[in-house]
This record gives structure tokens, C-alpha cells and sequence, in this order.
């Protein structure tokens, strides 16, 4: 291998939005086809697919946390640890051990979130991390009340 370590920079700003718009909204469209698919049936009660549902939902959150994380130099988020360190000149290993790192802390991250535990270890200190919590919060909360919702539904109905 080379001798020498590379510099890493932070992506282009467009490319943090294709990333965003691949990783995270067009997989929101498929969430919302299978709630969707599940509820469409009042008589029959879907666990199965309700779990795949809620388990994309923790996986696009998580996502979407890592994106913010590593979009730019400054940390979206207390507590997880950096991906881009100014004049860091850090190897191939070292900057794909941090990416994962990243990405389980951010599925931590929204596990805590959408259960709504928020230990409070990790916490969003960028705008667009703040609203991400927030919006996976009511989202958590939501997607358990439709869960129990059309659950009842279908006991009232056998």
C-alpha cells in the first residue's frame, strides 16, 4: 500500500442533498406503500408487515442522522463521535472504522428516539438534526398509535 495518509474533505453540499434524497426520501415513499398495504385490509392484522414498517422507519432515521453527522465538519450532534477532523490526515481504515461508528450511534440514536427513551447521551445540536428528532419522535408515537388503532380495529370487527 502507500506509505503516505490522504486528507479527507467534507462531500459537496449537492451531494449531501442526492444522498439525503436516495438514502432517506425515496425509502420513505416505500414506509408509506406498505402502512399503506397493511391498513388497506380492515379484517386482517398484519404484525409482520407493521414490524418491517417500523424497523425502515428506525433504519431511515438513522440514516438521515449519519448524513447530518458527516455533512459537514462541525458535529450535528452532541455526544457521537466525528467523522471529519480539520487537517486530520486519517488513512482508509481509520475513516471507514469512523464511519461506522457513526452509523451505529445513529441507529442508536433512533432507537432511543422513536421509543421515545431519549437517554440523553446523544442529542442534536444542528437545526436539521433537532427537527429529524423531532419529527421521528411523532413518528414513533404515531406509527405505535395506528399500530394499536387498527389492531383494536380488527378484534371490534371479528
Amino acid at each position: 500500500m502507500h506509505g503516505g495518509s490522504v486528507e479527507a474533505t467534507v462531500p459537496h453540499a449537492s451531494v449531501m442533498v442526492w444522498l439525503f434524497a436516495l438514502g432517506v426520501v425515496v425509502p420513505i415513499a416505500g414506509v408509506v406503500w406498505i402502512v399503506r398495504w397493511v391498513l388497506r385490509d380492515g379484517l386482517q392484522f398484519r404484525l409482520l408487515g407493521l414490524l418491517e414498517a417500523y424497523g425502515a422507519l428506525i433504519v431511515l432515521f438513522a440514516s438521515a442522522y449519519a448524513l447530518v453527522q458527516v455533512g459537514s465538519v462541525e458535529p450535528g450532534f452532541a455526544g457521537m463521535p466525528t467523522l471529519w477532523s480539520a487537517g486530520d490526515p486519517a488513512t482508509l481504515e481509520v475513516h471507514v472504522q469512523r464511519l461506522h461508528e457513526v452509523f451505529f450511534e445513529s441507529l442508536y440514536l433512533s432507537v432511543t428516539t422513536i421509543t421515545t427513551v431519549g437517554y440523553g447521551d446523544l442529542a442534536p445540536i444542528a437545526p436539521l438534526g433537532k427537527a429529524l428528532a423531532a419529527a421521528e419522535g411523532l413518528a414513533g408515537i404515531s406509527f405505535v398509535g395506528v399500530a394499536l388503532g387498527h389492531y383494536f380495529s380488527v378484534c371490534v370487527h371479528r
